[in-house]
């Protein structure tokens, strides 16, 4: 089959790596896989890759034209390829790959993520960008979420209606790497990352972005490394040296002696094992890929309730509050006795179990075999 993808970009966020991850195991299944994107990415990728935009637009006006001009490029990229599928992935691509699938009359397949609904109702709220995007949902020939809150905040703001043929396809995770870990290997892990702490240790996993809310996760690792003494944080994904100055625009200090950073980990799986608790603070997220590999590794969440991060809750998993005291309390039941020496890993989906669904989904649009159920 040959189907083309449309993306934001390869690199950046969990739904990018999410793309990157499912393009790469179609590809690998024999289907010939190309991903149009509409920013420029250096990674490298066993499918094809096509840039849709050159160079950065600052202005307004450029952003707009290099928009256009990523859809005539797109148009061009569908009339030569003939895919037989074009696939959205996220909103503004979505909306280029339905206006490309009606002129080019190619079956289109949207795939919209849990962080939409939150963007589009909140900090991110566009009219026309709404517009847009209930017309190309609405003409979608199938739309696939990741997750039950993406189906109902989609649903909510009246941008897919019960006539639209939709079905969840939860994310999927490196099933080989991201696995529970004995006791022997927690201590190799955090060997291996230079972790000289022997306690207990709070995890966090993000980059500095506005919807992370990096500020209260700097009051919550204050709060914590307070009141818990022999508690330890481990930060991957943010330099020592850009954390400790967010905090001195802030007002507030950082505890480095008991703050161990890996701005960047290849082998993540080495984060979760070296740790007994994952903590979010977001505001918003979509499927956060952290809360997925933290519950494969069989450690507890201690989250904010952002993105989908409710639906799968396991019993030592807590939805708190945004401030601090929520987060001390959830953490103080977490590192009980009782509690801290069980890791009970969660069943998720495997990436090849992820694109098996996705090809279900294809052929049935394409081939009209059996659709999957509807979601109500």
């Amino acid at each position: 089959m040959r189907i083309l993808f449309v993306g934001g970009a390869l690199c950046g966020g969990g739904a990018e790596r999410q793309l990157f991850q499912l393009a790469t195991a179609l590809h690998a299944l024999g289907h010939q896989v190309t991903v149009a994107t509409i920013a420029q990415s250096d990674l490298a990728t066993e499918f094809r890759h096509v840039p849709l935009r050159t160079g950065s637009r600052r202005n307004k006006v450029g952003a707009i034209c290099g928009i256009a001009g990523a859809l005539v490029r797109l148009c061009r990229l569908c009339m030569s390829e003939r895919p037989h599928v074009l696939i959205g992935w996220q909103t503004v691509p979505l909306i280029l790959a339905s206006a490309v699938g009606r002129y080019c009359r190619t079956p289109f397949v949207a795939a919209i993520r849990s962080s939409g609904p939150e963007q589009l109702s909140g900090l991110y709220r566009n009219e026309l960008q709404c517009a847009l995007l209930r017309m190309s949902l609405r003409t979608a020939n199938f739309v696939v979420a990741n997750s039950q809150s993406g189906i109902d905040g989609y649903s909510k703001l009246r941008l897919i209606n019960s006539a639209t043929g939709t079905c969840i396809i939860p994310n999927g995770i490196n099933t080989n790497e991201f696995q529970a870990a004995s006791n022997y290997s927690i201590q190799t892990a955090r060997t291996e990352l230079g972790v000289a702490h022997h306690g207990p240790l709070a995890l966090y996993v993000g980059r500095i972005a506005v919807e992370k809310d990096i500020p209260l996760l700097l009051r919550v690792i204050d709060a914590t490394l307070a009141v818990r003494p022999e508690l330890g944080w481990l930060v991957v994904g943010i330099e020592r040296e850009k954390l400790v100055s967010l905090a001195a625009a802030l007002g507030m200090g950082v505890r480095s002696d008991r703050i161990s950073f890996v701005p960047r980990l290849l082998q993540m799986s080495l984060a979760y094992h070296s740790s007994d608790l994952l903590c979010l603070t977001s505001s918003h997220e979509g499927s956060p890929n952290c809360v997925l590999e933290a519950r494969a590794c069989g450690i507890p969440v201690i989250s904010t309730n952002c993105g989908d991060v409710s639906e799968c809750m396991l019993p030592n998993d807590h939805i708190v509050a945004a401030d601090p005291e929520s987060f001390i309390f959830a953490l103080n039941k977490v590192l009980s006795p009782a509690i801290s020496a069980r890791r009970e890993s969660a069943q998720v989906l495997s990436i090849a179990g992820s694109a098996t669904q996705w090809l279900t989904v294809l052929r049935s649009v394409v081939h009209g075999d059996a659709l999957p159920p509807a979601t109500d």
